[in-house]
């Protein structure tokens, strides 16, 4: 008898060494954070993303270098608002991240952006991903994640 399960959709993918995929997100949002810490972006970007990740008062450098400096375990919402950040000040993030952060956004988003990205596959033409099925959305990584926020595309 046939062995049915090469029909499954997960089964029929290449293999590919997985030893590195870990569950905790905090050293890509370091990464991340630190790069967006180092360049020169606008203040009142930080100032949102520390009142957003860390409210509180205090200089806003310092409490998202206290983020960086934490052992604490970060949400994967948190990643999406760093890499938002980063997006919208103009740095590269890493394709494998950009990804992570779309498929969490298409799974949390709220209804509205859920219900508009039913039936469409999310494809970054510069990072190797996709995301979905359906009608194929074709756009930069960068792109995708404005979109997925909610955000007017470039």
């Amino acid at each position: 008898m046939d062995d049915l399960s090469r029909f499954l959709p997960i089964s029929g993918r290449a293999r590919v060494d997985e030893s590195a995929v870990h569950r905790d997100i905090a050293p890509e949002l370091r990464r991340v954070l630190m790069a967006l810490l180092s360049a020169h972006v606008d203040p009142a970007v930080l100032d949102a993303l520390a009142e957003r990740l860390a409210p509180g008062e205090g200089d806003a450098r310092g409490r998202l270098v206290r983020i960086i400096d934490s052992t604490k375990h970060r949400r994967p919402a948190e990643l999406g608002e760093v890499v938002l950040a980063a997006i919208d000040a103009g740095l590269p993030v890493d394709a494998d991240i950009t990804g992570f952060v779309v498929l969490h956004r298409t799974a949390q988003a709220p209804a509205a952006i859920r219900r508009a990205l039913s039936n469409r596959t999310l494809v970054a033409s510069d990072a190797g991903w996709r995301i979905g099925r359906g009608a194929e959305v074709v756009a930069p990584a960068a792109d995708l994640v404005r979109l997925v926020y909610g955000r007017p595309l470039p």
